[in-house]
Parts: C-alpha cells; structure tokens; sequence
C-alpha cells in the first residue's frame, strides 16, 4: 500500500507522478518537455493528456492492498516476531497504519473526484470499497454519497487511532 506513489507523499512529496510540482508554477524549471507537467506549466496540456494519471488507479490499488490486510483481521492475526511483546507492538502498529492509509486514500479520491454533481446538485462520492474486488463483481461501481465516505474516513481514523500506542 505504501509503493502508491503517486497517492502518497513521500517526504511530504515535492514530486508527483515522478515530477516537480514546483515546476507547474515558475518557481521551477522541468527539463523533460515530453511529460505533462510541463506542458500543464506551459499552458501546451491537451484536454485529452492528464497530468495526475495514476492517482484514481493507484488509490484503488493501495485500497484493495489495504482492504485484503485488514480483511477478517489478517494482518493482525499475522506473527511477525518471536518475542510476542514486540510482536503485539508491531502487528498493532501495521493494523493502525493500515486504517490511517485506507482513510488517506479515500481522502485524496474525494478531493480529486468528489465535488457537486453537474445535473443533480448533489455532493457526490467515489466508490467505497470496503473487500478486495473479484472478477466476478462489477466493474463500474457507483458513486457513494459524499458523506458516507467522509464517514469511513472518520472510521478509519477513529480505529486507526486505537491500535496506535499512546506513548
């Protein structure tokens, strides 16, 4: 779930999808005039390009990674040390950072792709996808409203937090 890399900041990420962000301003200069950032700073993006490719795909894949490792609490059921102490420690820690990870991505989507939908006026979600898709599910998912994801986030950052030591 952490190799999403287009999704999650690394460093608090000065870079997306590879590039500088502070080349789409005139604070930077990117050298590469084939990739999309730089034409989105020089004003040369075609509508059909999309310069935060990957952030849709990688949000569901780091999703579907997370639901899988929280899926009938693998991952927590999971032994990763000897010494059952730091065991504990360490699965409680990957749980909380598997919940805090799946609310993150969910926050990006809706930032990205929630908003006010054009004919209905509604504020509109993303898919929420709770279980790892199987070939046999639908692939177009339907919207969740707006406040059922920020729901889950809210859940997500509620059961993150009790798995997170307090010292």
């Amino acid at each position: 779930a952490y190799e999403r890399s287009n999704i999650i900041p690394r460093e608090y990420r000065t870079t997306f999808n590879g590039n500088r962000l502070e080349c789409t301003t005139d604070n930077g200069v990117y050298t590469n005039s084939d990739d999309n950032i730089e034409k989105f700073a020089k004003g040369s993006l075609l509508a059909s390009s999309n310069a935060f490719d990957g952030i849709w795909q990688d949000g569901y894949r780091g999703i579907a990674s997370l639901n899988n490792f929280l899926k009938d609490n693998r991952g927590y059921k999971s032994n990763y040390y000897i010494n059952k102490n730091l065991n504990n420690l360490y699965r409680a820690n990957l749980q909380g950072q598997a919940f805090a990870l799946r609310g993150f991505y969910y926050w990006q989507l809706l930032q990205r792709w929630g908003g006010i939908g054009i004919s209905s006026k509604k504020l509109l979600g993303v898919p929420l996808i709770l279980d790892r898709l199987t070939v046999n599910d639908p692939i177009d998912q339907v919207r969740a409203p707006y406040l059922d994801i920020m729901k889950q986030i809210q859940a997500d950052a509620d059961s993150a937090m009790k798995y997170f030591p307090i010292d």
